[in-house]
């Protein structure tokens, strides 16, 4: 009988919803691999869909989770004692970061990129934080020296392997690949507002983390013009963890226009009642300037709801002809072409139609068949 091949996925920084909900989807199916998923106190009970897979299992630890020194500490001296003790024949780490100073032969290494904020300097440069600006230096400088050594690289989008591998690393990686992530079933309808509403009034939503290059509170800015160019009956909706410094100004802002009733604040909501708002939500707008493969952006293409959408790079590059462009950061712009897709159902209808032919695209079974395929073929080399 053929041995299974021994995957260890170093999931010791994934926390918030991207990092776990890749894992998930990833790891619904692993033929031929026995899986082992590093994870730590804080992250444990998001993996729980798992427990009752035959060839996953947990490797908890407590130190790794106390903070970030504890976990690069783990990582550069505990983890390579386990992958030589434990025969590991892949490493693979979601965070883009391998151990320092040792590796054993015997064990290949594979990375993803899933985060362009450090290679951006202009993004990096509109956060107000000096130690988060450091923090992501050292994530570049550290991801920077992982992907050289790495045998495998994945990007997910081409726009990340253009600016990181052919710009800044001038092609010096062993192999990479671009794989693009995919769309979970739930966000795929059978047909449009096929979904109950969750609201008994029209509106326009934006679903994202609250980070400075999200750009909310040009959204918010953008809306109150709004309000000034039509009679506005529709509300904004915001949905994501908005438990952040930029969070804050972003509630400051609202309250301080008397907005409280206009524009609504839902916070983090449960990943399958999201189709719900997506679907019938009258226009999706998407102003993130600062992505690798934008999830969220995917997902609003699936719902068949018309989406007004970033013109930052990659965006263009997924979503194609089917969103209308916008600059998140021009005011004035983002009003009117927010009225414009409000008071033209035609528009609207034709970019539903263009959305969920575009979104049709990016499936998980791909996304995970070329992943374990590129693991394969490293392994075996």
């Amino acid at each position: 009988m053929k041995k299974m091949t021994k995957l260890v996925i170093n999931a010791q920084s994934a926390h918030l919803g991207g990092g776990i909900t890749y894992l998930i989807n990833l790891l619904e199916k692993t033929k031929n691999f026995q899986v082992v998923l590093l994870v730590n106190n804080n992250n444990i009970d998001k993996f729980t869909i798992f427990e009752k897979f035959e060839n996953i299992e947990f490797h908890k630890s407590r130190f790794a989770g106390k903070s970030l020194v504890h976990r690069s500490l783990w990582e550069n001296f505990y983890l390579p004692f386990y992958l030589k003790t434990s025969k590991a024949d892949l490493l693979y780490s979601v965070s883009g970061i391998l151990p320092k100073f040792y590796i054993p032969r015997t064990c290949k290494t594979a990375v993803i990129c899933q985060n362009m904020i450090p290679f951006c300097p202009e993004e990096l440069n509109r956060f107000d934080s000096f130690f988060t600006r450091l923090k992501f230096h050292i994530i570049k400088f550290s991801q920077i020296i992982s992907f050289k050594k790495a045998n495998l690289v994945i990007f997910i989008s081409e726009f990340a392997y253009t600016t990181i591998a052919q710009k800044i690393l001038k092609n010096k990686v062993k192999s990479s690949t671009i794989i693009p992530h995919g769309l979970p079933d739930i966000f795929i309808p059978k047909k449009v507002t096929d979904l109950k509403n969750p609201h008994q009034f029209e509106y326009v939503i934006y679903v994202s983390s609250m980070f400075e290059y999200k750009a909310q509170l040009e959204l918010i800015d953008a809306w109150i013009l709004l309000k000034k160019m039509r009679e506005t009956n529709e509300k904004l909706i915001l949905i994501g963890h908005n438990e952040t410094s930029y969070g804050n100004k972003v509630k400051a802002k609202i309250k301080a226009n008397n907005l409280e009733d206009e524009i609504l604040l839902k916070g983090h909501i449960e990943y399958t009642k999201l189709p719900h708002y997506y679907q019938n939500a009258k226009l999706n707008i998407f102003s993130s300037s600062c992505e690798n493969c934008p999830n969220i952006l995917l997902e609003a293409l699936a719902s068949g709801a018309a989406t007004l959408c970033s013109n930052f790079s990659p965006m263009p590059e997924f979503a194609e002809n089917a969103v209308q462009y916008f600059n998140p950061y021009n005011i004035t712009e983002t009003a009117e072409k927010i009225a414009t897709l409000l008071e033209n159902k035609k528009q609207r209808e034709e970019l539903s139609f263009k959305a969920l032919d575009i979104s049709k695209k990016y499936k998980w079974t791909t996304a995970r068949d070329k992943t374990f395929q590129a693991f394969q073929e490293i392994i075996e080399v």
